[in-house]
């Protein structure tokens, strides 16, 4: 089999071999996670504060105001009070650190399993550089390299559809969300 005949292209049926499920591509921590972890952990205190300023302007304190916690305005407020602290959380920390990776999701029902190509991603990983700015001498213009990521690397990402419809009742983290990197796989012959 020479080198073209083992691209993995649209169509294509594979075989995964290693059953690391692609979730995302990014910085250690995400806006996602983040939202998760205050949701856990300031659940009550941000929902105290909420009902605490609806009761402002009530002098008797009107409790009837708080069965009104399953309202779709209240989950709307909270939601945006969560999504705030998460972004603010994930800036204070620099979004974990500058290395930009692939981050997997372990599923080992699928290994040996045969599946579809739908679609094929390029994603990008390396470390974050930040760019510079030098100051002319007077004599010579002023210099400006933009940010870049250093030691970068290009991966493939196959979002692939199952050949049978068991794999829809595994119980799992995928959610249906088959997506995997290029060297997880082998592409199937065709016979």
């Amino acid at each position: 089999m020479s080198k073209k005949d083992n691209i993995i292209r649209v169509g294509d049926t594979v075989k995964i071999i290693k059953p690391y499920f692609f979730k995302r591509c990014g910085y250690p921590m995400s806006f996602e996670d983040a939202c998760d972890s205050v949701r856990t952990i300031y659940k009550d205190k941000i929902s105290s504060f909420i009902l605490d300023v609806r009761l402002i302007d009530k002098p008797n304190k009107d409790i009837s105001i708080l069965e009104d916690k399953n309202s779709k305005e209240f989950n709307k407020t909270f939601d945006k009070i969560v999504s705030a602290l998460a972004y603010d959380y994930i800036r204070a920390n620099k979004f974990g650190g500058k290395e930009k990776t692939i981050h997997t999701i372990y599923s080992p029902n699928y290994k040996n399993c045969l599946m579809e190509v739908e679609k094929i991603k390029f994603v990008k990983t390396g470390i974050y550089t930040s760019g510079s700015w030098f100051g002319g001498d007077g004599y010579s213009e002023d210099d400006y390299t933009p940010a870049y990521l250093n030691k970068e690397k290009t991966h493939k990402i196959l979002y692939m559809s199952p050949l049978s419809a068991v794999f829809f009742y595994t119980k799992d983290d995928l959610y249906g969300n088959f997506n995997i990197e290029a060297v997880n796989v082998l592409k199937k012959e065709v016979i």
